[in-house]
């Protein structure tokens, strides 16, 4: 008990440095909180945007695993392209079911006829494709989000 009365009596006799102290504490956790906070949240964007994208792998042109990343995490427009006889090569791999190619076409960039000064539009084929035109996605862009999964 007495060490309890010892430690009361330090911080009522050093008010100022006790409060500085307490607050470098208070900042402390907060900023870690707030650190953890961030980066619970975009694991969480990042998760959701993996099984949005509706493919176990995506398949691209060697040394533009950066550009396509971008693209597709990001949405930033990219010039990368792939061979269209890829996709049979690729749908002759054992173990894989179905394959679908896509085509990323950058817009003008600063055209007046857009309203967004960068973007860019996915071309796909309906017959083969599993990610752009699933059902989940017809219910999102018919503004129903909530039916959706």
């Amino acid at each position: 008990m007495k060490m309890l009365k010892l430690a009361f009596k330090n911080i009522r006799g050093s008010g100022f440095r006790s409060a500085a102290i307490f607050l470098c504490v208070m900042g402390v956790a907060a900023f870690l909180l707030s650190t953890m906070l961030v980066i619970k949240g975009s694991q969480n964007s990042l998760n959701s945007g993996i099984k949005r994208l509706g493919a176990d792998i995506v398949v691209v042109p060697t040394g533009a695993q950066d550009k396509v990343e971008t693209a597709l995490l990001m949405g930033k427009p990219t010039s990368v392209w792939m061979p269209s006889d890829n996709v049979a090569k690729i749908a002759a791999v054992p173990g894989v079911q179905s394959v679908s190619a896509q085509l990323y076409l950058a817009s003008l960039y600063g055209a007046s006829c857009y309203a967004v000064s960068e973007m860019f539009m996915v071309v796909y084929d309906p017959k083969t494709d599993f990610t752009v035109s699933r059902p989940g996605w017809k219910k999102i862009w018919a503004g129903d989000s909530t039916k959706a999964k």
